[in-house]
């Protein structure tokens, strides 16, 4: 199916609705529970970057540390760390089980 495209008015065309998700110059601007890698959707993506902060490993895509906003972003159940809990729960909102 294809994406749907709209600009929103007022905003000089830099906010779009794509396929449901909000992009402000290309990047979502609404924070997806579970989005740990912030595309705007959940995917195997997230769980994979999940996994790499527990383990302390570098970011995959970029070879550097993660940043406090992807680790915020991976801290689903907000409790301070992520864990094997916050993944389950990526995993479970990936699977449209958990909203």
């Amino acid at each position: 199916m294809a994406s749907k495209k709209e600009t929103l008015g007022g905003l000089g065309g830099l906010v779009l609705l794509i396929g449901g998700y909000l992009l402000l110059k290309g990047k979502p601007i609404i924070s997806v529970k579970g989005d740990v890698n912030g595309d705007g959707k959940v995917s195997v993506a997230d769980i994979t970057h999940a996994e790499y902060i527990i383990m302390g490993l570098p970011n995959p895509s970029t070879g550097e540390a993660y940043t406090a906003e992807w680790i915020a972003r991976a801290d689903v159940n907000n409790d301070g760390s992520v864990d094997m809990g916050d993944v389950v729960r990526i995993e479970n909102i990936m699977l449209g089980i958990e909203s």
